[in-house]
């Protein structure tokens, strides 16, 4: 009598090929009693390449801080004539700051008769002084439209004491003040005149810079130059 073959398959065996389908083709069954988990190479962290420059291309430039200004001449600083003093500028009309070089050139006594119809106002031995300068300014320009050096200059006796001041804003004879123009760049160079005031006889020997709001401050902060 002939026996047909069970369609069943053996537990072991089911076992086998369901190990083969689930795992097989992922490298991940496991010989052998090994327990040591697989390497995971994915999750590795691999150096990055160090990039170098192809031969002959032009390295991207590198952003430098601004240059400085400038370093400021101290406050109280003592010059003579012909020197110059690097100097904070603070427009108290406009609002505007800056950095100029200034440098007083010359003093010159004036001739009373140069104060017209007012000389009589300032007293009998009242005549001006001219103040001549140069300046450049180094920053700012733009802010600094019609600010003058004549406007934080004052002239000096010789026992320091501040000089007259000119009603006329202190411009008379051959004085001409100078003033930076609208649109100016950094750079601007001005040259110009102030007119000082010598009373009751005492000349005046010096010029003192003071800039408000500032360690500049009109006094022991006043940068000043002498003959």
């Amino acid at each position: 009598m002939t026996r047909r073959r069970s369609g069943r398959v053996a537990p072991a065996a089911l076992a086998v090929l369901l190990l083969a389908a689930c795992g097989g083709g992922s490298g991940d069954l496991r010989v052998g009693g090994n327990d040591q988990p697989p390497a995971e190479a994915e999750s590795a962290t691999i150096p990055p390449e160090e990039v170098t420059p192809e031969e002959g291309a032009t390295p991207e430039p590198t952003e430098e801080p601004s240059a400085p200004t400038g370093d400021l001449t101290p406050p109280g600083s003592e010059l003579a004539l012909g020197e110059t003093a690097t100097l904070p500028v603070v427009d108290s009309l406009g609002g505007g700051e800056g950095v100029v070089e200034l440098t007083v050139t010359e003093i010159r006594p004036g001739d009373r008769a140069d104060l017209g119809e007012e000389a009589a106002s300032y007293g009998p031995d009242a005549a001006p002084a001219y103040v001549f300068y140069e300046a450049t300014v180094v920053s700012g320009a733009a802010d600094l439209a019609g600010w003058s050096p004549s406007s934080d200059l004052l002239g000096q006796q010789p026992d320091g004491l501040p000089s007259g001041l000119l009603i006329t804003g202190g411009a008379v004879g051959p004085c001409e003040k100078a003033e930076v123009p609208e649109g100016a760049a950094d750079g601007q160079v001005l040259e110009g005149c102030f007119s000082a005031l010598s009373l009751s006889g005492v000349p005046v020997t010096g010029v003192t810079y003071s800039a408000r709001g500032t360690e500049y401050e009109a006094g022991s902060g006043s940068v000043s130059w002498t003959g």
